[in-house]
């Protein structure tokens, strides 16, 4: 078989158009591209910008809701402190008053029975005798009242003594009052008509058990007849 050669000839015009619509058609994709890409990153530069506002707005609204529950906290924690302090000072008030009224209970029972002749004996009595710690381990405060229930009003002289009768080291011992209270008191003078009070404060030596207070009375005048009385000392301690 005989090989032919085929020989076709290119138009140039076609070539370069071809090649034009190519370099376009890359040009106008690379556009389209650049377009979409710009579009798209300003749209979502747009929505980070609108997140952020949201946010700082959000920031703004907890930071003014948190300095307002602060303030709330504040007023809270002061009127908590007012209503502690006014109850403290009512409960105080209270306890003040009930000490007053029983006081003046006290009190009245005592004029009752100096007025009452009926019910308290004649003459010279010894009416109340209280201990009460004062603190120290060995401090007491005495408090002792007299009384005098009479048709007449005469003053009542003389003197009263106290002593407490105790154990120390294993011995029996008395105490005078002069020893009990360091030198300061040594008897407790009498001058009244209706009643008299005596108090003052006494100190047991170290080791030193008391158990009884005892109580002289003499009185000076026609009438009055002295006056000895012992009280226990748990009885009297309050």
């Amino acid at each position: 078989m005989t090989a032919q050669l085929i020989i076709k000839a290119r138009t140039p015009w076609k070539f370069w158009l071809q090649t034009v619509l190519i370099i376009a058609a890359c040009v106008a994709g690379a556009w389209a591209a650049y377009m979409w890409g710009y579009r798209h990153a300003g749209f979502q530069n747009d929505s980070l910008i609108q997140q952020q506002d949201g946010l700082i707005d959000q920031i703004e609204r907890l930071a003014k809701k948190n300095s307002e529950l602060r303030n709330k906290y504040t007023h809270l924690e002061r009127s908590t402190f007012l209503d502690k302090q006014a109850f403290s000072d009512v409960d105080t008030t209270l306890h003040d008053l009930q000490d007053e009224i029983l006081e003046l209970k006290e009190e009245i029972a005592f004029y009752r029975g100096i007025v009452s002749p009926v019910e308290t004996a004649r003459g010279l009595n010894i009416t109340s005798v209280e201990v009460s710690s004062i603190g120290n381990e060995k401090g007491y405060h005495f408090k002792l009242v007299l009384t005098q229930v009479m048709k007449n009003d005469k003053t009542v002289k003389g003197k009263a003594r106290l002593s407490v009768e105790g154990i120390r080291n294993g011995a029996q011992e008395t105490l005078n009052l002069k020893k009990l209270s360091g030198g300061h008191i040594k008897e407790l003078k009498l001058k009244f008509k209706y009643f008299q009070n005596f108090e003052g404060d006494i100190v047991f030596p170290k080791g030193f058990i008391p158990s009884r207070l005892v109580v002289d009375i003499f009185p000076k005048g026609k009438g009055l007849s002295e006056i000895k009385k012992t009280f226990r000392w748990s009885d009297i301690v309050t």
